[in-house]
């Protein structure tokens, strides 16, 4: 399972399991894993709370949030000879390789 989440893994960090203090004093416990990208950006740490780095979402939802950091995802990916995800490609980019594949044939 996870070679098959192995370019997700170069954003994201492996499952790990985080307690949560809410300002009202309620703790919540949450099993997923890290933006790394997120977790480490001081400007979105500063606009958002911790929490929203941290996604509990599937795999596919990690992909669309890839599209986000698609140029870091890239070079990851291409450093650890990993193909990318094509959903893990942002939509537009996506439609226009298939063009480009289309009108080459």
């Amino acid at each position: 399972k996870k070679k098959k989440a192995e370019d997700v893994l170069t954003i994201f960090s492996n499952c790990c399991t985080v307690k949560f203090y809410h300002l009202d004093g309620k703790e919540e416990t949450l099993c997923s894993c890290w933006c790394n990208k997120c977790k480490k950006d001081d400007e979105f740490l500063a606009k958002n709370l911790r929490q929203k780095a941290f996604h509990v979402e599937s795999n596919l939802s990690c992909c669309q949030h890839i599209w986000s950091h698609y140029d870091l995802y890239r070079a990851h990916c291409a450093a650890k000879k990993v193909p990318e995800n094509h959903y893990a490609v942002p939509q537009e980019m996506l439609k226009a390789k298939q063009e480009a594949k289309k009108w080459a044939k």
